[in-house]
C-alpha cells in the first residue's frame, strides 16, 4: 500500500460577482429599507453590496498533476472584470425592473430586492460567460449526466447573452415594519434611472472578505432627501410655465 496520501480539494469552493451602490439615490433607496436607514442610523454599512443571484462554483475535480482547467478559468475571468471594471469606475445601468425576494414562499417575510445589471453587448461575451455561465470543464471520459449538465448549461448561457442582463440582489439587513412606501420609491429611482459599479468577484466565505471594502473610495453621505427632492423637482412646473387646465388632465405652456 502507497504511503502517500490522497489529496482532497474542497469540491466547489464559492465566489460571488458583487457591485456596489455608489449611485446616491440608489444608495438612499436602498437604505430607506433598512429599520437603520428609516432611523437615519449612521450603524449602516460604508457601501451597500449587491451580488449576482447565481454564485461562482469552482469546481476542482478536474485537478491533474496539481492543474485544474476550471480554476484557470476562473482566474482568467477575475482578471478579465478588473480590467473591465477600470477600478471600481465602471458604472453599469439598472433595468426599471425589481421585485422582492421573500423566504418561505410567496407569502414569506421580504429578505431582499431582485434587480437586473444591464450589460452592453460589447461586454457580453466577456463578463456573461464561464464561470458565471456556461459548463464546467471534466476530465475525461464524460459521463452521461455531465454531457446532460453541460448541454443545459450552454442553453442557460445563450439565454443570458440573449436577454442582456445579470440578475443582482440586494440583501436586506434588518427590513423596515412596513416596507410598502420604500419599495415604491426603489421603484421610482430605477424608473428614472440608476447605476451600480464597483464590479469584483468576492469569496462567499467568510463574511470578512465577502464584505470587504476593496476601493477604499469615500462614503456617500446620506442625506434621506434626495429622491423627495427630485421627485418635486418634477412635480413642479419650471417658474416659466403656466398650468392651462383641461378637464381634469393639467397642461403647460410656456408663460413667455
Amino acid at each position: 500500500m502507497s504511503d502517500v496520501r490522497p489529496q482532497y480539494y474542497p469540491e466547489k469552493p464559492q465566489q460571488e460577482l458583487r457591485f456596489t451602490a455608489r449611485d446616491p439615490l440608489l444608495d438612499e433607496a436602498l437604505a430607506l429599507l433598512e429599520k437603520e436607514g428609516e432611523r437615519h442610523s449612521t450603524y449602516l454599512p460604508k457601501n451597500l453590496f449587491l451580488f449576482a443571484m447565481k454564485r461562482i462554483s469552482i469546481d476542482l475535480s478536474d485537478t491533474f498533476d496539481g492543474t485544474s482547467q476550471n480554476y484557470s478559468t476562473f482566474l482568467q475571468y477575475r482578471q478579465a472584470l478588473d480590467n473591465i471594471s477600470s477600478r471600481g469606475r465602471k458604472q453599469f445601468k439598472l433595468a426599471s425592473w425589481m421585485r422582492p425576494l421573500r423566504a418561505g414562499g410567496p407569502n414569506g417575510d421580504i429578505r431582499g430586492v431582485g434587480l437586473r445589471v444591464l450589460i452592453d453587448p460589447l461586454y457580453s461575451d466577456k463578463i456573461i460567460k464561464p464561470p458565471l455561465y456556461g459548463p464546467d470543464h471534466h476530465r475525461a471520459p464524460l459521463s452521461t449526466e455531465q454531457r446532460a449538465q453541460d448541454s443545459a448549461a450552454y442553453e442557460t448561457l445563450r439565454k443570458a447573452r440573449t436577454a442582456g442582463y445579470i440578475p443582482i440582489r440586494y440583501e436586506i439587513g434588518n427590513i423596515v415594519d412596513d416596507p410598502t412606501e420604500p419599495l415604491e420609491r426603489l421603484g421610482e429611482v430605477l424608473e428614472l434611472g440608476a447605476f451600480v459599479s464597483q464590479m469584483t468577484i468576492v469569496p462567499s466565505y467568510p463574511r470578512s472578505a465577502r464584505e470587504a471594502d476593496i476601493f477604499h473610495e469615500e462614503k456617500i453621505e446620506r442625506t434621506y432627501t434626495r429622491i423627495d427632492e427630485l421627485l418635486e423637482s418634477q412635480l413642479i412646473p419650471p417658474d416659466n410655465v403656466i398650468p392651462i387646465r383641461k378637464g381634469d388632465n393639467p397642461t403647460f405652456r410656456s408663460a413667455g
